[in-house]
């Protein structure tokens, strides 16, 4: 029996950063932010592309898209206040990986 091609492809996403309604960042200590994508589901080989969106205004904090495991420990994006970014992969491996936006304020 023949083996069937792996067929590639490329995968696009869209993530943004907003705001959780009626979080004080005063009073919990963390700034309230959340961000559009918590997963995402891709095949080994495939070309993943994310277009990373910061809706924060000038002035806002910068927030990055990170993934820590191998073999994407190289992969760490910071975007800035009312700018986008656009983190481009291949798959390497099956498996689950977590990848982490989060806000960074700088001062």
């Amino acid at each position: 029996m023949l083996k069937q091609p792996t067929i590639r492809e490329s995968r696009e996403f869209w993530m943004f950063n907003d705001r959780v309604n009626r979080f004080s960042d005063t009073k919990v200590g963390i700034p309230g932010d959340k961000f559009s994508l918590s997963s995402i589901t891709v095949k080994k080989g495939d070309t993943v592309v994310i277009h990373f969106y910061n809706i924060e205004d000038k002035g806002g904090d910068n927030h990055s898209f990170t993934i820590y495991q191998k073999p994407y420990n190289n992969i760490n994006t910071v975007v800035q206040p009312s700018t986008n970014q656009t983190i481009t992969f291949t798959a390497k491996a099956p498996g689950p990986f977590h990848m982490s936006a989060c806000s960074i304020n700088l001062q």
